[in-house]
């Protein structure tokens, strides 16, 4: 792995020498080949939308913040006891965005933001990824106060599901799920 940093670093050094450009524009460059790879990223997911979110949160261990009940975001009545195959994709923004433009850039693509249930099934067949993400798909109106959407935190083994509200920007260290339409 040494080996591996030490000579990237120095293709880093040759390029900006030779191609005479800033730091910040490479730097730039490179952000936007991250996100271009990471949006290529599809893949097939089985959503069983007869398990409820109260199970698929206790399958993977996630903590529960800030009264957060999962029962708010139950699968849709026309979904209830269907099992589908969907293709899905991560979505990174490398700036804050709000949920509004992030939902107009998914449907672009022909995608649309991921249910609170179809977001745990990607996380039960992606256990190892260390992420925060957003399930834009899932909307719980307070009436004492807002709107909100799951936010999902796995960084090591702690696993935390708290509100966020929907017209917060989203932070850009997250990962958004579309569903191909």
């Amino acid at each position: 792995m040494r080996e591996l940093s030490i000579k990237n670093s120095k293709r880093i050094q040759k390029a900006i020498v030779e191609n005479k450009i800033s730091v910040a524009k490479l730097l730039f460059i490179i952000n936007n080949q991250i996100k271009e790879k990471l949006e290529k990223n599809e893949s097939f997911l089985l959503v069983d939308y007869s398990q409820s979110v109260k199970e698929l949160t206790k399958i993977l261990n996630f903590k529960l913040l800030d009264d957060f009940n999962p029962d708010n975001f139950p699968s849709s009545i026309e979904m209830t006891g269907k099992k589908e195959r969907i293709i899905v994709k991560k979505f990174y923004y490398l700036e804050k965005m709000t949920s509004k433009k992030i939902r107009l850039d998914m449907m672009a693509k022909g995608f649309r933001p991921a249910t609170f249930t179809e977001t745990l099934f990607f996380l039960i067949g992606h256990r190892r990824l260390r992420i925060k993400i957003i399930a834009l798909g899932s909307i719980y109106f307070r009436p004492s106060d807002n709107f909100f959407i799951p936010l999902l935190k796995i960084i090591g083994n702690l696993k935390e599901i708290k509100y966020a509200w929907l017209d917060e920007l989203i932070p850009e260290d997250c990962f958004v799920l579309g569903v191909k339409i």
